[in-house]
């Protein structure tokens, strides 16, 4: 006989196991996209500064240095915060599965 509340608990356990971890996943590859998108910026900038001799460009390429180094800031609060809320979230279940055992 198959103990189907058990079983029941088990399976929530797994997807909410699950769900966690593909959240972490997705987290984790949006942080590469800040990076990536910095570093193409970034790359944008030194090549504006590097390969053309006039002012405008030179400011230009200034400008997007500094943008490449906002979006990695901007990549790296997000990042921390979403992980801050996945680990409270977390904790919560914790929790309440704790409680109702």
């Amino acid at each position: 006989m198959v103990d189907t509340k058990n079983s029941s608990k088990k399976s929530i356990f797994v997807r909410d196991y699950l769900a966690e971890y593909r959240t972490d996943l997705a987290n984790k590859r949006t942080f590469l996209a800040y990076i990536r998108t910095a570093l193409a910026v970034f790359a944008g900038g030194l090549a504006l500064i590097k390969f053309f001799g006039h002012p405008i460009y030179v400011i230009l390429g200034t400008a997007l240095v500094v943008v490449s180094l906002l979006i990695l800031v901007q990549g790296l609060i997000t990042y921390h915060k979403m992980k801050q809320v996945t680990r409270a979230e977390d904790e919560k279940i914790r929790k309440f599965e704790a409680q109702g055992q």
